[in-house]
């Protein structure tokens, strides 16, 4: 008996339960599609942005998204690292339980009655492929962006929904054949916080248009009603 994965490839229905699926597409992965060191198969692993040559460009590329869209994050220069998923998962304690692909570096300064957060660092998992790799870097800018305007009362819902409502619009206008599939993942997600609050933001985003939703989220510092 076969079945069709979310790719619309055929797979056998009883190595379901016999090979992995791949973290980053869901491809089943038999034993010689595995990539030792990467966190993707061999389809995911072709394009693998694994050194900052590679990824600096692109990072480049999710900057320049984030300008055209309306909200960019000018005269700030942000480092970028890839690391490891044991790094990732070290540096979110418990929230490193879910399948993160990034973070971003935040310090909160004060001095008397006024505080400002700067953003220190941006850390990407090494070894996605490129169109995924830019989709997490344009999440992660998104975090960058709001704490760099002091919007840092948001609840996570909130924030992480706007980020992945970002990473979302730059697939959903991606000419890349693998774009379709990203923006299915984080429409079906049913994690309360990731899954949940991107159908919240993505419905607010809708309601009021792009720019008048980021005008009204700059200027109220939380999400309109």
């Amino acid at each position: 008996m076969y079945c069709i994965d979310p790719w619309g490839q055929p797979f056998c229905k009883d190595h379901e339960h016999e090979y992995p699926k791949c973290e980053l597409c869901s491809r089943l992965i038999p034993p010689n599609k595995r990539v030792v060191g990467l966190p993707g198969c061999t389809l995911c692993s072709y394009d693998a942005v694994t050194s900052l040559s590679i990824a600096l460009p692109l990072f480049n590329t999710a900057k320049a998204w984030i300008r055209w869209r309306g909200i960019p994050i000018e005269k700030v220069e942000i480092p970028l690292t890839l690391c490891s998923s044991s790094v990732l998962k070290a540096q979110l304690g418990s929230a490193g339980d879910s399948k993160h692909l990034g973070m971003t570096m935040k310090l909160t300064q004060s001095r008397g009655q006024q505080s400002w957060t700067s953003v220190s660092e941006i850390r990407i998992l090494c070894g996605l492929p490129k169109i995924l790799f830019i989709g997490v870097c344009i999440h992660e800018l998104g975090h960058a962006w709001l704490h760099l305007n002091n919007i840092t009362e948001l609840p996570a819902i909130d924030e992480e929904g706007f980020c992945e409502m970002l990473s979302f619009a730059y697939y959903n206008g991606s000419d890349d054949k693998r774009a379709s599939y990203f923006c299915k993942s984080i429409e079906s997600k049913c994690d309360p916080i990731y899954g949940d609050g991107f159908r919240k933001v993505l419905a607010l985003q809708r309601r009021y248009g792009f720019a008048p939703f980021i005008n009204a989220l700059l200027r109220n510092g939380a999400m309109p009603h």
